[in-house]
């Protein structure tokens, strides 16, 4: 044991790891919460004249995020497991959600819907990926990540993304920065997870913009 470990209060690591817990289960909510609202607008503005595959896909993504919304409101205490699942579970949903709602609009427009589910990097509420792009944060090694089109555009034309930034008890951050609440607790940033190897020209972000 160190000199520095002896000088620490008996269950000082698990205080902050519980403190980091509680943060992550707290901003993920509130994020949620947002998206939740955000997705519910949307989904009134549904495509004219639904028909067949456009009308099950929207009745898809109404249905994912009833189930969503569920999850996330009864998901209150950040010491529980099955509520930490809950609320990791609610963000696949809310995912699956802005899929189905933009592939029944790709549907309507007579358009291919999207093939990837996973959505965009930057900001989960623009929907679903549908390219990726070679991308650095501030200081930080280049990464390939998956993005929407709008977003895309953005980087090759040498201007930042339309980025998501979270309100935590230190200001506004990138929610890529944050950890995410998982059933055991909380894992890593995403960023952290990403792959670090350099290319030869990397973009960068400076002033991030967009808020939740």
């Amino acid at each position: 044991m160190s000199a520095v470990s002896k000088l620490l209060p008996r269950g000082w690591g698990r205080a902050r790891k519980g403190a980091r817990v509680a943060e992550a289960f707290r901003v993920t909510r509130r994020a949620y919460h947002e998206d939740l609202c955000v997705l519910e607008r949307q989904l009134q503005d549904a495509p004219e004249r639904m028909r067949g595959a456009c009308r099950d896909l929207h009745g898809q993504a109404v249905s994912d995020h009833a189930l969503a919304a569920a999850l996330v409101h009864g998901a209150t205490d950040h010491h529980d497991p099955e509520h930490r699942e809950a609320l990791e579970r609610a963000g696949h949903l809310l995912d699956e959600a802005r899929w189905a709602l933009a592939a029944a609009r790709a549907e309507a427009a007579g358009r291919r819907r999207p093939e990837d589910h996973a959505p965009c990097f930057f900001n989960a509420q623009h929907g679903p990926a549908s390219t990726t792009v070679r991308w650095a944060p501030p200081g930080g090694a280049c990464h390939e990540v998956s993005t929407c089109a709008a977003d895309a555009t953005r980087i090759s034309q040498g201007t930042e993304p339309d980025l998501r930034l979270v309100h935590t008890g230190e200001g506004w951050v990138p929610w890529y920065q944050l950890p995410r609440t998982t059933a055991d607790g909380c894992a890593p940033p995403v960023v952290e997870q990403l792959d670090t190897e350099p290319p030869a020209a990397p973009s960068s972000l400076e002033e991030p913009s967009g808020r939740s």
